[in-house]
């Protein structure tokens, strides 16, 4: 944007100078939204595999840096306990990631989602999963069972 009013004079530019002015004041407005953390708030997801936990603890760095809101993590598709060896041996893996991340963000709101049997959608099925997602009490971070 800068080098664009700095040489406006020496070139033509017509539509891309234009271009560039719409999506720098779409970015500025974008920004200004996201800064509000009064109206605006950012969730993370993430699942409890080692990749995802290292890509949350980036995002929330970056989140931290831009000064930009984040109050609630979501660990998603959580294997429940069941009598499956395999499927128990998964599970205990995981919980090692979902204690790691209550652990490294004591101060954010941690939620589990257990791994579902088909995808989300439909009314019935989302207020299912809202049911789920918010079932614990604000801050409480236990490992779910």
């Amino acid at each position: 944007m800068k080098a664009l009013l700095k040489y406006r004079g020496m070139a033509r530019l017509g539509s891309v100078a234009g271009l560039v002015m719409k999506y720098s004041k779409q970015v500025r407005k974008l920004r200004k939204q996201l800064l509000d953390a009064a109206g605006t708030e950012i969730v993370v997801v993430t699942i409890p595999e080692a990749m995802g936990v290292v890509e949350m603890k980036r995002l929330l760095q970056a989140l931290s840096r831009f000064k930009i809101a984040c109050r609630q993590i979501v660990i998603n598709m959580v294997t429940p306990p069941n009598d499956c060896s395999f499927c128990s041996l998964k599970r205990d893996e995981e919980q090692g990631y979902v204690r790691e991340v209550i652990a490294q963000c004591p101060d954010l709101r941690v939620g589990c989602v257990p791994r579902l049997p088909r995808p989300v959608g439909g009314i019935q099925n989302l207020l299912e999963f809202r049911r789920i997602l918010y079932s614990t009490k604000a801050g409480d971070n236990s490992v779910p069972s």
